[in-house]
């Protein structure tokens, strides 16, 4: 069976390494929509290269402008635009598998959205469990779907947790424990990074730290 894969921040990081995953894997797997937030050129490169049923750019204000340059790249698909759209894709019938990599609270709608609808979703979007957990979890157990961790330390411990969602008290698992692997104090000496949730908020406010494609190869 092919799976049908919504690639939610698809011109990041996470959302190319799984374009390429499924490039690899065109029997089992078929990216059906890909949406992003505003890199048209980059969407525009996937579109033609995977030739999806539906693309979605967040901003608004750029809808026109890929929907010509698919037109130029001979891509024929829908198009549409902003979170609302985004947030529809991830429970239509369009896909059965959803990617959710758009960061922070711009990925929580689509997410949940996904969870309700009984999809695999494939959380790289940690933030929504940080956010919402409770009505992820709510979600979850009303879509009856599937739950599949990407985020790196969250996958580590799912891949060491073998079976079917274990009873973690009768396996004799009373802690897991998520070590701080990066974040605003990564690359930092020990002396630069002060004391106290001041620094904390000092340094993840974004005018101290910089946006996300100033951080690492932003994820949508």
């Amino acid at each position: 069976m092919t799976r049908n894969v919504a690639v939610l921040g698809a011109t990041g990081s996470i959302g190319t390494n799984t374009l390429d995953v499924i490039s690899c894997h065109p029997d089992r797997f078929r990216a059906s929509v890909l949406a992003a937030r505003h890199n048209v050129e980059a969407l525009t490169e996937l579109c033609a290269r995977h030739r999806p049923d539906l693309v979605i750019i967040a901003d608004t204000a750029l809808e026109a402008e890929l929907a010509r340059r698919l037109a130029a790249h001979g891509v024929r698909c829908d198009v549409a635009s902003g979170h609302d759209a985004i947030t529809r894709a991830a429970a239509s019938g369009l896909c059965d598998t959803v990617m959710a990599a758009m960061a922070g609270a711009a990925g929580l709608d689509s997410t949940l959205a996904a969870a309700r609808a009984g999809k695999r979703l494939l959380l790289a979007n940690k933030e929504s469990l940080v956010m919402a957990g409770p009505l992820l979890l709510q979600a979850l157990a009303t879509g009856h779907g599937e739950l599949i961790p990407v985020a790196p330390e969250h996958n580590a411990i799912f891949r060491c947790l073998l079976g079917d969602r274990p009873n973690l008290n009768q396996s004799g698992v009373r802690r897991l424990t998520l070590t701080a692997s990066g974040g605003p104090f990564h690359g930092c000496r020990r002396a630069e990074r002060g004391d106290g949730p001041q620094n904390v908020g000092r340094h993840c406010h974004p005018d101290e730290y910089g946006s996300a494609s100033d951080r690492s190869p932003s994820p949508v």
